[in-house]
């Protein structure tokens, strides 16, 4: 047993995650706190170092919404973080891109390490970067370029942060926008965002 904290970077995601209102304690036995941190990278970095300092938490789980790189992918489809890049950061060489001068090319999140459940759930990398991506040429290059499936602009600097301190890091990620479903927008995402985040809720037994 330990603390989790859930970092989220807006209100309404954390409203469509916690409908009922925020659980003390996962069925295991964690304590669980939550903390909103904006939206972005310089947001979700300073949340992400509170949680590990402050809070103490033992581990970060970034959850949210991001964009469909992956074309398969479909609006609600929930997909569990298997590796963590910046999209928008170039270095030059030696350095890859996505990788901060310095730091690993890329950060592996700990969620296999201790949960079984993401069998049963879509696996792939995430991309971070402040922008949002609205075209099908931008985000097949994303997926290309750092073999993603997904893009975002938290889960990144948050991976950096718990690198730096320590602790262990996973982001989940529902898919809110696709550049190659525009029928599908953004907006009508939020109409049904309590019913797409109930695979996370279950995910780790949280009581309704």
């Amino acid at each position: 047993m330990g603390k989790v904290g859930v970092l989220v970077a807006m209100m309404k995601e954390r409203s469509a995650l916690f409908p009922y209102g925020l659980p003390n304690k996962t069925l295991s036995g964690d304590d669980v706190i939550c903390r909103v941190s904006g939206i972005g990278k310089a947001n979700a970095a300073v949340t992400a170092y509170r949680m590990c300092m402050e809070d103490e938490v033992d581990r970060v789980l970034c959850i949210g919404c991001a964009c469909a790189v992956d074309p398969s992918l479909s609006i609600g489809d929930v997909l569990v973080a298997s590796r963590c890049v910046y999209h928008d950061v170039w270095c030059g060489k030696p350095n890859q891109r996505g990788q901060v001068q310095g730091e690993p090319a890329f950060y592996q999140p700990d969620f296999f390490k201790w949960s079984d459940a993401i069998n049963s759930c879509l696996i792939g990398g995430v991309a971070t970067g402040d922008c949002f991506i609205e075209d099908m040429l931008a985000a097949g290059s994303i997926s290309t370029w750092y073999n993603v499936r997904a893009a975002d602009m938290e889960s990144a600097a948050v991976a950096q942060t718990c690198f730096k301190t320590g602790k262990d890091f996973s982001s989940i990620r529902v898919i809110s926008d696709s550049p190659y479903k525009q029928v599908q927008t953004y907006e009508m995402f939020w109409v049904k965002a309590k019913e797409y985040f109930k695979p996370i809720r279950d995910l780790f037994l949280w009581e309704e």
